[in-house]
């Protein structure tokens, strides 16, 4: 996948596969980084009330755009999965 991080001049850090389009960005299944204290992060639906899973940004309304780590593109990934995985049991041994 094409991931990225694109920070807006707004100063909100969006997670999504990206698109280039002439003089703007396309931002498709966007989710927003949210600091969670103690040097964590956490992800959330960016627009989550909006219809579509594509939002067009002017590239004048972008700082820059980088890649995430790994972890950060791996979580990404299992919250967009349509898939929901059962939690693992821990084997117990006597």
């Amino acid at each position: 996948m094409n991931h990225r991080i694109v920070r807006l001049s707004s100063g909100e850090e969006i997670l999504c596969e990206l698109l280039v389009t002439g003089d703007s960005y396309l931002l498709k299944e966007p989710a927003i980084i949210i600091p969670a204290g103690d040097g964590n992060i956490g992800l959330a639906h960016w627009l989550p009330y909006a219809d579509n899973k594509v939002v067009t940004i002017s590239k004048k309304f972008v700082v820059f755009v980088v890649e995430p780590v790994p972890q950060l593109d791996s979580n990404y990934n299992a919250m967009m999965s349509k898939i929901v995985l059962p939690q693992v049991k821990e084997i117990v041994t006597a």
